[in-house]
């Protein structure tokens, strides 16, 4: 597999990335695990002028949880140290299993959660269960930060509203309240390695004997995650 010639760029700090992006924005490529990017660079179907590599950005790999503001995974965290965290296995584990179906061992300890919100593949594992947790993303760029609701992030397979000149910087899940529960289901056509055919996320929330919150998240059945509304309605109560 032969690569195009580009510029490498490895900065230290996340404020180097952020201008190297608004410096760079037009045929910059930022990387990660790579897991997904540089085969695409091989394979022509990219080519960009500059990798900005993140690996070096020690502020962007933490997994951290606080009982209030909840879990946050930086860009950089991958997939397999956010299985082996105390805090998600604990009170997380629908987000372990999920991240357990992704791919391989391999792939796992290279590729992290931002590059499967970044890629928008319909049939990421682990966005599903992201977004029937009501996660957020947290975006920077020189212009200034902003946080969104996952559920509104991915926009079409292979695009979201993430700006040339923007880096996905951290992902915030809220912590699970008394009585809640999750689940992560999925289904492949071949093997356990294979491409996710179908999968559902489902979230629960409890008051006594009733479900007062529900959230149900199918993935790659559709261009981007979906949320069944109708089905979350009928739980109610």
């Amino acid at each position: 597999m032969s690569l195009a010639h580009f510029a490498y760029l490895a900065p230290l700090t996340l404020s180097e990335v952020v201008a190297h992006l608004s410096a760079r924005k037009a045929d910059a490529c930022v990387l990660a695990g790579g897991t997904d990017l540089l085969p695409k660079i091989g394979k022509g179907g990219l080519k960009p002028g500059v990798l900005i590599s993140l690996r070096r950005v020690a502020e962007l790999r933490p997994v951290t949880f606080d009982r209030e503001r909840g879990l946050t995974i930086g860009a950089t965290a991958r997939i397999s140290e956010v299985m082996v965290h105390e805090a998600v296995k604990s009170l997380y584990p629908a987000m372990v299993y999920a991240a357990s179906q992704t791919a391989t061992v391999q792939i796992r300890n290279m590729a992290t959660i931002a590059g499967n919100i970044c890629n928008a593949r319909p049939c990421a594992d682990n966005v599903p269960i992201l977004v029937a947790r009501s996660a957020r993303v947290e975006f920077l760029s020189e212009r200034g930060s902003r946080t969104l609701d996952l559920e509104n992030v991915i926009l079409a397979p292979g695009k979201t509203v993430l700006e040339p000149d923007e880096l996905l910087v951290r992902i915030h899940v809220p912590p699970p309240p008394a009585h809640s529960g999750a689940s992560y289901q999925c289904l492949s056509a071949r093997s356990k390695v294979d491409l996710t055919s179908v999968s559902v996320a489902v979230y629960l929330e409890r008051e006594g004997n009733a479900i007062r919150r529900a959230r149900i998240v199918l993935g790659a059945v559709g261009p981007t995650p979906l949320r069944a509304h109708k089905a979350e309605e009928l739980l109610l109560g």
